[in-house]
C-alpha cells in the first residue's frame, strides 16, 4: 500500500507532478520499509545458516525479534506522515538487524574455524601416532638384530 507505483494507495493523489512533496516521502518511506526487510532477511538467513550448523545464536534469534518489532512500528509510523518519526523506527530497526548479521555471521566463522581446528588436531594426532609406530617398530627391530648377533 505505501510507495509511488500504480497499485499503492499514495499514488492516488501524489505524483511527481501533483502533491510532489507527499510523492517524494512515501517513496522515501517505501525504500526505507524495503531496506528493513532486506536488511531483517539477511539477518535472519545467517542466524538460521547458524543454528544449522549447532551453533549457540539464541541471543541474536531474541535480537531479531527487536527488527520485527520495528517492522511493526514502522508500519504504523507510516500513518504520522512524518518522514523524521518514520526514519527514527526504521534506522533502530536497521541497525539491531546489523548487529544481529554480524553475530550470525562470526557464529557461521567460527563453526569453520572449529571445523579446520579439528581437521588440524586430527591430522597433528595421526602424525604422531604414525612416528611413535615407526619408532617402536625401529626399537623392536634394534632388539631383535641385538639378540640374533649375540
Amino acid at each position: 500500500m505505501l510507495g509511488v507505483t500504480e497499485e499503492a494507495v499514495c499514488s492516488r493523489c501524489h505524483s511527481e507532478n501533483q502533491n510532489s512533496r507527499g510523492f517524494v516521502v512515501a517513496r522515501t518511506m517505501r525504500q526505507l520499509i524495503d531496506s528493513l526487510e532486506a536488511s531483517r532477511n539477511y539477518a535472519d538467513s545467517l542466524v538460521i545458516g547458524a543454528e544449522q550448523k549447532g551453533m549457540e545464536i539464541s541471543e541474536a534469534k531474541f535480537k531479531l525479534r527487536d527488527v520485527n518489532q520495528a517492522r511493526l512500528q514502522a508500519r504504523t509510523m507510516v500513518h504520522s506522515f512524518s518522514e523524521e518519526k518514520y526514519r527514527t523506527v526504521i534506522e533502530k530497526g536497521l541497525a539491531v538487524s546489523s548487529v544481529v548479521s554480524r553475530e550470525g555471521k562470526d557464529a557461521i566463522d567460527e563453526y569453520y574455524f572449529r571445523r579446520l581446528g579439528l581437521g588440524m588436531a586430527t591430522l597433528i594426532i595421526t602424525i604422531v601416532i604414525v612416528s611413535l609406530y615407526v619408532t617402536i617398530r625401529k626399537i623392536e627391530q634394534r632388539q631383535k638384530n641385538k639378540v640374533t648377533s649375540t
